[in-house]
């Protein structure tokens, strides 16, 4: 039988991965966006989600859509996809590493 500290951190281990699963774009977006980075009216997590406008590096886009494939990431590699409208175009960005 499991002594119950082990069924304590089980518990804490499941509880941080829920919460990492399920980590909302709104909140990383004030944590780790750098500089010259705005982006408003964001949905989502940061695995995949939406928002509305942004601007990045000068350049103004919107409807901006991304989503990560986490599953990548116990292969070594780091995939993720980015689509926005541009004021005059269309960007997609497929990152995989």
């Amino acid at each position: 039988m499991l002594s119950l500290s082990r069924y304590v951190i089980i518990g804490v281990i499941t509880l941080l991965l829920g919460q990492l699963i399920v980590f909302p774009a709104r909140v990383a977006n004030h944590w780790f966006t750098p500089a010259g980075v705005a982006i408003s009216g964001i949905q989502g997590s940061i695995w995949r989600g939406h928002a509305l406008e942004g601007e990045i590096g000068g350049i103004y886009v919107r409807n901006l859509n991304w989503q990560m494939r986490p599953w990548a990431l116990f292969t070594g590699e780091l995939a993720y996809s980015v689509e926005a409208d541009a004021v005059s175009g269309f960007i997609l960005s497929l990152i995989h590493i």
